[in-house]
Parts: structure tokens; C-alpha cells; sequence
């Protein structure tokens, strides 16, 4: 995850990186230690060097932390997915998102369950789900 967070801050050009706050650097590599799926270390990498990045470091909120560790492997390309589509999904959408992610109907909406429990969506009403403002916070901290 270190060597991650290193080339995210190269890809980010960040030329000096800063010390990260221990209030969120220590939970965050505690419960990314364990995690041993990709797309998911990813996060926690991305999650890492926004610490490290001056431009990034106060817009880090605690609570990315245990929202990140809620998150499986399709839930983040559901979340990728949504934040292409401009934020939100409606239910004929995701039909169309979950060919687009390779995923079935049914992981979709398991995925957006599971991103909602997570705070980073909400379901305004049951047609349509869209990024919580905590959510496209999270993805503006940890997106390129």
C-alpha cells in the first residue's frame, strides 16, 4: 500500500510530501493492513496519499476511514461508475452501468446497498441513487 501511495503522490506531481495527521493515518493503516483485494487497497493508497498531499490533507475527513473499510471490490467500480455517469443512477440506468462494469443487475444493486450503508450514496427515492455530498468529498480527495 506504501509503494501505491508513493506512485499515486508521483502521478498527483506531488513534489514534497507532508507528514499525515495521526488521527487518520493510524486507523486508516490499521484497517488497511489486513486488506489483501485490489481495487479495495487502491483506496486505502489513494486515501493514504491524500495525507501526504498538501493540497489534499485538510479536505481528509476521519469518517473516509471506516467508510472504506465497508467497501468490497465491486462497490468501488460502482463508485467509479456513478462518478462518470455524473453522479447518479436511476433504475433503466443501471442496467445499462452494470454491462458497462461487467457486473450483473443484482451486484449492482447489492454494490449501491452497500455504498449507501457507507454514507458515499443515497437513495433520494427508490428510482434513483446519486453521491451523498460526503460522497463526491470522498471521491474528490482520493480521485485524480
Amino acid at each position: 500500500m506504501i509503494s501505491r501511495a508513493k506512485d499515486r503522490l508521483e502521478a498527483w506531481r506531488v513534489e514534497t510530501p507532508i507528514s499525515p495527521s495521526l488521527s487518520v493515518a493510524i486507523p486508516l493503516l490499521r484497517d488497511a493492513a489486513d486488506e489483501s483485494r485490489g481495487e479495495v487497497q487502491e483506496l486505502w493508497a489513494r486515501l493514504l496519499a491524500a495525507t501526504m498531499d498538501p493540497t489534499r490533507t485538510n479536505l481528509v475527513r476521519q469518517r473516509f476511514v471506516p467508510a472504506v473499510r465497508l467497501l468490497d471490490p465491486p462497490d468501488t467500480r460502482v463508485l467509479t461508475a456513478l462518478l462518470g455517469r455524473g453522479g447518479g443512477v436511476n433504475q433503466p440506468e443501471r442496467n445499462v452501468m452494470a454491462t458497462e462494469v461487467s457486473m450483473s443487475r443484482d451486484e449492482i444493486d447489492v454494490s449501491l446497498t452497500n455504498v449507501i450503508r457507507a454514507e458515499l450514496v443515497f437513495e433520494p427515492n427508490t428510482q434513483e441513487a446519486a453521491l451523498s455530498p460526503f460522497g463526491r468529498e470522498f471521491l474528490r480527495v482520493v480521485m485524480d
